[in-house]
């Protein structure tokens, strides 16, 4: 079977659209499974998984909130995962104590320390950093009701300086 008749088939059983209840969510979940379950997959499958991965992954974006995590909490979660306990990575930190008051909150991850436990875990090292809060714009800030920047209401009221 052609490329274009086996996928045309695939799409006839299971069409493609967009993800709009948790009904729509758990069947095309189930027909992702049902091709990730397959020993090999063929060209046209593999398209059809790639396009429903792609639906799930637009539907969870907009409907799974990603709670915002610290590097101390990813730190703890890691050494869960992997079932480490403080002493194996000690030596990242130089000592005991340290690892001891990073964990306990005391002392925050140096540059260092996060560069060190990325390579060992092999992770990124901004999954270390705190995620920024996005910063409002200055016409937010004034539409909600806050006073404008000094220099605009000199400008605006035309007794700004030109020297």
């Amino acid at each position: 079977m052609a490329l274009d008749d086996e996928y045309r088939a695939l799409v006839a059983d299971f069409p493609p659209r967009p993800i709009r209840t948790e009904e729509d969510l758990a069947r095309t979940e189930d027909k992702i499974s049902e091709l990730l379950s397959m020993h090999e997959l063929t060209a046209a499958q593999s398209e059809l998984l790639d396009i429903l991965s792609t639906l799930v992954e637009a539907w969870e974006n907009d409907n799974v909130p990603v709670p915002e995590v610290n590097g101390l909490e990813t730190l703890k979660a890691l050494l869960e995962e992997n079932g480490l306990r403080q002493r194996d990575i000690a030596p990242l930190f130089g000592s005991r104590s340290i690892i001891s008051e990073v964990l306990a909150g005391k002392r925050a991850l140096s540059t260092a320390q996060i560069a060190a436990l990325a390579r060992f875990f092999h992770v990124s090292p901004a999954v270390f950093f705190p995620v920024p809060k996005p910063e409002r714009s200055k016409s937010a800030r004034t539409e909600r009701g806050a006073a404008p920047p000094p220099f605009a209401v000199a400008a605006s009221a035309g007794t700004a300086d030109h020297r």
